[in-house]
């Protein structure tokens, strides 16, 4: 709690307040705090804890934070464009902090305190009516017949849709079990236009994490004991901070937006500590340090992600869930994914959509790869041999990691290669631009099946927490040395899914086989680096070539060395892989699109 803190505008999170959120259907299990518990079990846990501090809860929170806590609500809501007649839902609520200080900011208009633990509600209800710091200083003075308080779940709130002008939530979600529910009703009950905004726990800074850890792990808990009769409780608090910026923000599998339905453009906003993310309805902020201080820059407003199986368009700009960049799509493609949830469950096959995308320069530096990812093969020399040509800026991006937004801005994005394939127009509707493809390159495109472009099959494997995810792209045939040869091209992105237990790439070994040849490769770490995947940087990808002789029959795997921070090591499966070349007019994928 003593985590120092920014106000930024991005999409939602929440209060640690109290507000733990129903059952999942998609996994079996989730954690609380460090332990991994059933779904079903995890709403009536975080109940009793909640319920257990609720008398105490106030004061542990001075007591944890030495008051900073005050301080990083006022600026929170400090910076939320109100009006005085705002309608607020404020969810997981509880004893009432953030409410007040919504009502003092609008003076006449109501805010609907929403908390799934009646004892929280009971807290605040009595602050508002006796509390005397609420109402001796008339600039603190609140009304208490301008709150309403009610017992309901975030997942299914009692409210009629477009309700409400605005929906905060503080501290909460890392306690929620399902939190694309949670985004998805609250999209629901605001109004076109609406704001969400969200105060979150956020990663320490690598330099001051020992002392946190020890102040955090071995005095907080014991500080409950003391204070409030409950060690667990706040042992549970504090895992749980830990654990929620990971788990929540960074990690795709959680697909917050990706589930949510069409909803009108709606207002997000963050107040976090340092993110590698940050985006708005007219603000994208993206920092990795506290150190230079981050810039703002108006770029558009957030769109409701596609839920259905139709493609975006091309021309759709996005910012990346996982790296954090801004992009724009070019291609679109639907191809095999064939994916293994551990080394023990069979693989199971469904079809994937995929996008060929161009990255803005300004994101290059700090997006956390190579920028040379993309390749393909150029017609050379006579004797059919082929250049194999590097695409800087360029990435083949799944669905789920896409968050889309519209432009306020006539050059939207930073690439040599924008405006050779799109052109940007004002729209009739607003200030936003449309970016639209050039017809004479799409026509062009359908026209030359450029094969290269299209992801074959997509593998995806997780070994003890670390997701390995292998796209492969066939880029044809050329001649060298007087014999004809296959190329592939393929893409590993290495995921951490406990960044907060960070490990080191140290190794890498490859076998390729292919009509009883079989060549290794082993070396030190990958495209030269050994990356760490932790809290700031939890995925990291590369690309690579591989030549056969034959155009089937070819499959490549493999293993990474991973290095935890005590010295011990194990190991992570390569999916296996298959290389094979088939015709283009039977493929089974889709092109939306051009470059």
């Amino acid at each position: 709690m003593l985590k120092s803190f920014t106000r930024t505008t991005i999409r939602v999170l929440s209060r640690g307040c109290s507000n733990p959120c129903s059952k999942q259907l998609r996994h079996a299990s989730t954690h609380f705090g460090y332990e991994e518990v059933d779904e079903t079990e995890k709403e009536s846990r975080v109940y009793n804890v909640f319920a257990n501090v609720a008398k105490k809860y106030d004061l542990m929170n001075d007591a944890m934070s030495f008051g900073i806590h005050r301080l990083w609500k006022d600026y929170y809501v400090d910076g939320l464009p109100l009006t005085s007649d705002s309608q607020i839902l404020d969810v997981a609520g509880g004893t009432g902090d953030i409410a007040f200080r919504l009502h003092r900011k609008m003076k006449t208009g109501k805010v609907t305190v929403v908390d799934i633990n009646q004892n929280m509600l009971d807290v605040g209800k009595e602050r508002a009516e006796k509390d005397p710091s609420l109402h001796l200083d008339s600039k603190l003075q609140v009304d208490p017949e301008k709150f309403e308080w009610i017992c309901a779940n975030a997942e299914n709130l009692p409210f009629e849709d477009n309700s409400f002008s605005a929906y905060t939530i503080s501290f909460g979600i890392r306690n929620c079990t399902h939190v694309e529910k949670v985004v998805q009703e609250a999209f629901r009950v605001l109004k076109p236009g609406g704001l969400l905004a969200v105060l979150e726990f956020s990663a320490v800074n690598p330099l001051l994490k020992p002392i946190y850890d020890a102040y955090s792990f071995n005095v907080i808990p014991v500080m409950g004991q003391v204070l409030a009769g409950d060690y667990n409780s706040y042992k549970y608090l504090v895992e749980s901070i830990r654990k929620f910026p990971n788990q929540i923000f960074f990690n795709s599998s959680s697909e917050i937006f990706s589930s949510m339905v069409a909803a009108p453009p709606i207002r997000l906003l963050l107040a976090v500590p340092r993110r590698p993310l940050s985006f708005t309805s007219y603000r994208h902020i993206r920092f990795r340090s506290s150190n230079p201080a981050p810039s703002n820059k108006e770029i558009g407003r957030f769109t409701a992600p596609i839920t259905s199986d139709a493609l975006y368009d091309p021309g759709q700009l996005f910012i990346h869930k996982v790296f954090a960049y801004k992009g724009v799509v070019v291609c679109a493609f639907k191809c095999r994914f064939q994916e293994k949830k551990s080394s023990t469950s069979d693989r199971v096959v469904s079809q994937g959509r995929y996008y060929q995308v161009l990255i803005d320069r300004g994101d290059w530096s700090h997006m956390g790869f190579p920028v040379d990812l993309t390749s393909y093969l150029m017609d050379g020399t006579s004797r059919g041999e082929k250049l194999l040509t590097l695409i800087n800026g360029m990435d083949c991006v799944s669905h789920n990691d896409i968050l889309p937004f519209n432009s306020v801005d006539r050059e939207p994005l930073d690439h040599d290669l924008f405006h050779r394939i799109f052109d940007v127009t004002d729209s009739p509707e607003g200030k936003e631009v449309n970016i639209t493809m050039k017809t004479n390159l799409f026509e062009n495109y359908m026209a030359s099946q450029r094969s290269w472009l299209a992801p074959r099959d997509v593998y995806r494997e997780v070994t003890e927490n670390i997701e390995v995810t292998v796209t492969t792209f066939y880029l044809g045939s050329s001649m060298s040395a007087g014999q004809l040869r296959h190329m592939w091209r393929y893409v590993i992105r290495l995921e951490n899914h406990s960044p907060q237990n960070s490990v080191i790439l140290r190794e890498r070994s490859l076998k390729v086989y292919s009509l009883n040849n079989m060549n290794q490769a082993h070396g030190h770490g990958v495209v030269g680096k050994q990356p760490e995947l932790n809290v700031q940087t939890p995925a990291f990808q590369f690309s690579s070539t591989v030549e056969l002789a034959h155009s089937k029959g070819g499959h490549m795997w493999g293993r990474f060395k991973m290095e935890r921070p005590n010295g011990s090591t194990f190991d992570v499966a390569i999916p296996t892989v298959v290389l094979e070349s088939f015709d283009e007019k039977s493929t089974g994928n889709v092109e939306k699109s051009v470059e």
